[in-house]
């Protein structure tokens, strides 16, 4: 039934005409939102969301942080938590948004995080944490049973030239 929703999803990330997101998004500002009720491996969570019309959630301040977690907190629930959109892939410790390649200037780091430690190290994707109240934490990117948050925006001129950093390519190669 999810692969129906999604499927059904692609490329709809659009306002309805009412100005209210599609049907399993949530709005928030001008942007919707959508929490997946499956899980994936972050590259994988990545690619769905731009197949839906989106990307991985690009949290750009406090206020955002805390309805994220909110809509979390009222709706699915993830063993590990769920993905979010930033990585340390290009450079260790320089973490930026896919979405547009920004630094993450605003961030809700659990204490210690990130730390690239875990079992292997090589934690370069980011998270909402479950086990310490969705704070953000650096997990391996190919952790599984984490969900993910896609995120659409409505500003016709941000869409139009916003750039995905992780391009099809980086992301396909992964």
């Amino acid at each position: 039934m999810l692969q129906s929703i999604e499927k059904n999803m692609k490329d709809s990330c659009k306002l309805t005409v009412d100005n209210n997101c599609p049907a399993g998004w949530k709005k928030y500002k001008d942007h919707c939102y959508f929490f997946s009720p499956e899980t994936r491996i972050w590259h994988d969570a990545a690619k769905q969301c731009i197949k839906m019309g989106g990307y991985l959630v690009k949290i750009d301040d406090s206020a955002e942080n805390s309805w994220v977690v909110s809509k979390i907190y009222e709706s699915v629930k993830h063993t590990y938590g769920s993905w979010i959109g930033m990585a340390d892939l290009k450079k260790e410790g320089d973490w930026r948004w896919v979405h547009d390649s920004s630094k993450v200037v605003y961030s809700q780091w659990y204490p210690g995080e990130p730390n690239n430690t875990g079992h292997t190290g090589n934690e370069d994707c980011g998270q909402l944490c479950a086990v310490v109240k969705y704070k953000w934490n650096d997990a391996r990117c190919n952790h599984e049973n984490t969900g993910y948050i896609c995120e659409c925006s409505h500003d016709e001129t941000r869409d139009q030239t916003a750039v995905r950093t992780m391009d099809e390519r980086e992301i396909n190669s992964q």
